[in-house]
């Protein structure tokens, strides 16, 4: 029985919650957070600050508290040498997710980012058809709602994680550039438009090990996040060349492909497990294989990396800027 101490008490550690309580051989045995004991953890030790808790009483943590907190409570965790999945946005700047990472390779201790669209059965379908493909030539998405609207994360990194996690997860590089414009929107909210580029290196240097000609120019991509949407999106389309591939979270078939000149056809997707528990289910299994590294971990430092990039961009012009 893999015992788990939850950090945080609010909406999202809720969720976690309900997920792990849907999973065998693992158990909420503390739970860490400032606020009131709440029901519904159940018989859960409470603790107020990480520091109280013990080495070795727990096998592994979730950090599912507010935003701003994911860095240190991270931290403090890893250098316990407690495994961590913890909740996007990894950090709310690019040193924070440095530090983390930088963490636990020294710790040698597991650090996992919940982007949890990179686990969906779908994104999971969908990376690999893009790669039989030889790569996308661009991509949209749209991924947003109406709100929440929270006081230590702006909806760009808020919104925009998942979207920038899953280009590059897609392109297999980060972008080499990044523009990004604030949108109109409804205050409280804010909408962004992020054009990502990515370089074909990785296909130049296959092409020319194949003696082949490589595909010109860079991949564009073109995202929409923010918390003004009328309602909830989440949707992310790319183009291979003869075929373009929709990944739509919302829609009742969450994958389909369209081949030139016809219809969009579903592709067919034997699970049904949410991207979340799959998120935790992948978490879970390298912990109790004892691994010590995950890939997600500096994908999340990239993912930080091209936000900051965006906010230093709109830094003066017409939107709040989170202080970090």
């Amino acid at each position: 029985m893999l015992r788990i101490a939850l950090i945080g008490r609010g909406p999202w550690a809720a969720r976690y919650l309900a997920a792990l309580r849907q999973l065998r051989g693992v158990r909420v045995t503390t739970v860490v957070s400032a606020g009131r004991p709440g029901k519904a953890f159940g018989g859960a030790v409470w603790l107020r600050d990480i520091r109280e808790l013990r080495r070795g009483a727990v096998d592994a943590a979730i950090v599912a508290s507010a935003a701003w907190s994911h860095a240190s409570a991270t931290i403090a965790l890893l250098a316990r040498g407690v495994p961590v999945l913890v909740e996007k946005p990894m950090a709310l700047s690019v040193a924070a997710a440095r530090r983390m990472h930088a963490t636990a390779r020294s710790q040698r201790a597991l650090l996992c980012v919940a982007h949890t669209h990179l686990h969906s059965e779908a994104f999971e379908h969908l990376i690999a058809h893009v790669a039989a493909a030889g790569g996308f030539n661009r991509g949209t998405s749209a991924g947003g709602n109406l709100g929440p609207f929270r006081r230590d994360c702006t909806a760009l990194w808020d919104y925009g994680s998942h979207d920038v996690a899953m280009f590059i997860a897609l392109a297999g590089n980060p972008p080499v550039g990044v523009t990004a414009n604030a949108l109109e929107g409804t205050r409280p909210g804010q909408n962004f438009s992020v054009a990502l580029k990515f370089s074909r290196a990785a296909e130049r240097r296959e092409a020319i090990a194949a003696r082949s000609h490589p595909r010109a120019g860079p991949v564009e991509v073109n995202v929409t996040v923010g918390n003004a949407f009328a309602c909830k999106r989440r949707w992310l389309c790319v183009d291979s060349g003869q075929d373009a591939f929709v990944y739509d979270d919302l829609a009742a078939e969450r994958l389909t492909r369209r081949r030139e000149g016809g219809p969009e056809m579903p592709i067919a997707l034997p699970g049904r497990a949410l991207p979340l528990t799959r998120t935790i289910e992948h978490f879970l299994s390298a912990v109790r294989r004892g691994k010590r590294y995950d890939p997600g971990a500096p994908l999340g430092v990239a993912v930080c990396g091209v936000l900051a990039r965006c906010e230093r961009q709109l830094t003066g012009r017409r939107w709040r800027r989170l202080s970090h």
